[in-house]
């Protein structure tokens, strides 16, 4: 809290809404609005806002882009007034996790060399993988046996997916001899590239 002459200023007097979808398909774009209205008696003064965004966020308009954080100069919010900003990103991450965007404004007021800031926090559920894997293979195995593994993907994606790298973790003993497609020199890694929305 702060007092300015008559006015108490406090950050419990400045709300942030995030409005957004709570559900999304990983891969697909979303935006979110974020309201930051200015219940108190005074200005809000320089209000600067920042989106962090939780690891595998990428621009909406790139995914091969990571988006750590989005930040906008909201300006100066008048005494009982609300400003609305619009953040867009893209969201990767596994079938049913829960990831959190955190909003973060710091503002100051007329009179006062003090910075305030307030935060809030939006939760969203990864509904679907962008991608799956599938691997099919033998149960059981002799010690030098030779065996084939099958890898199969597919894009549960609406977007293009860019850049897309395969990588395996072998287990002690596990030599691999050859592959469909050449892996790079590690003998761990495969470049797949681009694959298409619903492609295989």
């Amino acid at each position: 809290m702060f007092f300015n002459g008559a006015n108490l200023i406090s950050t419990n007097n400045v709300d942030i809404v995030v409005n957004g979808p709570i559900s999304i398909n990983g891969g697909e774009p979303a935006s979110f609005d974020v309201i930051v209205r200015n219940n108190n008696s005074i200005d809000l003064e320089l209000v600067d806002m920042t989106v962090f965004f939780p690891e595998g966020t990428t621009k909406s308009d790139d995914s091969t882009k990571e988006l750590n954080n989005y930040t906008k100069l909201l300006g100066t919010i008048p005494a009982g007034s609300s400003t609305k900003a619009t953040v867009s990103a893209i969201m990767f991450g596994e079938e049913n996790l829960q990831k959190q965007i955190e909003v973060s404004i710091a503002f100051s007021i007329k009179g006062s060399t003090s910075t305030f800031t307030k935060k809030q926090y939006h939760a969203v559920l990864i509904s679907s993988s962008p991608i799956s894997v599938h691997v099919s293979s033998y149960k059981e195995v002799t010690s030098g046996q030779e065996f084939d593994i099958n890898v199969d993907l597919k894009s549960n994606s609406q977007q293009v997916l860019k850049n897309i790298l395969l990588r395996a973790d072998y287990p002690f003993g596990f030599e691999l001899i050859s592959s469909s497609i050449t892996p790079l020199s590690d003998k761990r890694t495969w470049k797949i590239g681009d694959i298409p929305p619903g492609g295989i």
